[in-house]
């Protein structure tokens, strides 16, 4: 749930992909994650990506989880 979320925000953002050149000029490679669809017990969902797209997207859902923290009030219990 927490990836098919972060994908969401990757996509809305509309930026385009980076270039696959990591920094220290090699090639980035590209890693595939497969995702159990909600619902299903068999199905799943194929998602490739460079391994620098994948550290932006957790770096991305990272950032959101820690708004979302931060907006809770400790006094309301």
């Amino acid at each position: 749930m927490l990836i098919s979320q972060m994908m969401a925000l990757a996509l809305a953002a509309g930026s385009p992909p980076a270039p696959a050149q990591a920094a220290d000029g090699a090639k980035d490679e590209k890693i595939c994650k497969k995702e159990q669809v909600t619902g299903s017990l068999a199905r799943t969902k194929k998602t490739c990506m460079t391994r620098s797209q994948w550290n932006k997207l957790r770096d991305r859902g990272e950032e959101e989880y820690d708004k979302m923290n931060s907006n809770i009030n400790p006094t309301n219990g």
